[in-house]
């Protein structure tokens, strides 16, 4: 029987398990190491959002979860230990998930046979695919951009109604639910976020374009890369990220990620023709 627990007194085992953060899936944010830099009140208040996960009595797994939206939660980081025996034994058990009612949780992971037995044993159900695709920059790109583009960072403070509205046409979609300005200010809050690395790009005086540049697992990724549905097929794409490849370049940022819907041709093929190569799959569960 497998159950979810708040507590966990094993202080080997966990050490253990927290040290296997980055090789279960390196697309964890490690727990322990978010924990220990931060102050000990934060710390108390980090311990709210962590469980463990038990097998026949023993911790076998942890994960740590963070509150996105109302009753929606990503899990940063999540361990089980990965012996044979264990996986057969999840394989075999039956679940006590009764913590998970209480709203979405959202996981992303690297696509291994491993990871879906742990996962789809725990109720999570995988909900999609992405590519994750990178670049190497060794050299300054130089591009003749025409007179009427030109690029402007983002101000905060003053711009945050134009990045929603902006976002909200690029990414409109009957099943995705529209920003607000609250989320682009709880995004400017986030430990990923990097000042000066969102970018808006404009024909003449009107904003088509926006993308930025994030640290995510100590790792750089674009994201966010769109045009407005009116201006697609002008080549502002291509423009908008050599100059984010650009950005990097300037920063002293040797390699750049991007992900990128399995499904999605178009963008598969600008970052193809833009010098990036598939790395790996990501697989999104949800419970």
């Amino acid at each position: 029987m497998i159950k979810i627990k708040r507590l966990c007194f094993d202080k080997n085992r966990l050490i253990n398990l927290f040290e296997r953060s980055k090789s279960f899936n390196s697309f964890n944010n490690s727990f322990i190491k978010f924990y220990k830099s931060k102050p000990p009140i934060i710390r108390l208040l980090l311990l709210r959002n962590i469980r463990f996960i038990y097998l026949n009595k023993k911790v076998v797994g942890y994960f740590w979860f963070e509150k996105i939206y109302e009753k929606t939660y990503s899990i940063k980081d999540f361990v089980v230990n990965t012996r044979a025996d264990l996986s057969k034994a999840l394989e075999e058990s039956t679940v006590k998930n009764g913590f998970f009612s209480k709203g979405l949780f959202i996981y992303e992971c690297e696509d291994n046979s491993l990871s879906n037995i742990i996962l789809t044993t725990l109720g999570f159900k995988k909900s999609g695919e992405t590519l994750l695709m990178e670049k190497s920059i060794e050299d300054k790109y130089i591009e003749n951009v025409p007179s009427n583009i030109t690029f402007r960072f983002m101000e905060n403070n003053k711009d945050e109604n134009l990045r929603c509205n902006l976002q909200n046409n690029i990414f409109e979609d009957d099943s995705r639910i529209p920003l607000t300005i609250d989320d682009i200010y709880y995004d400017q809050c986030q430990d990923y976020y990097l000042e000066n690395a969102s970018i808006f790009i404009k024909d003449y005086d009107e904003c088509v374009g926006y993308g930025q540049i994030i640290l995510n697992n100590d790792s750089f990724f674009i994201v966010n890369l769109g045009i407005v549905k009116e201006q697609r097929g002008k080549g502002f794409s291509t423009y908008l990220l050599n100059y984010l490849i650009k950005v990097c370049y300037d920063r002293g940022i040797k390699k750049i990620y991007i992900r990128v819907d399995q499904q999605n041709a178009i963008a598969k093929k600008l970052y193809l023709n833009n010098g990036f190569k598939f790395v790996n799959m990501v697989s999104i569960w949800e419970q």
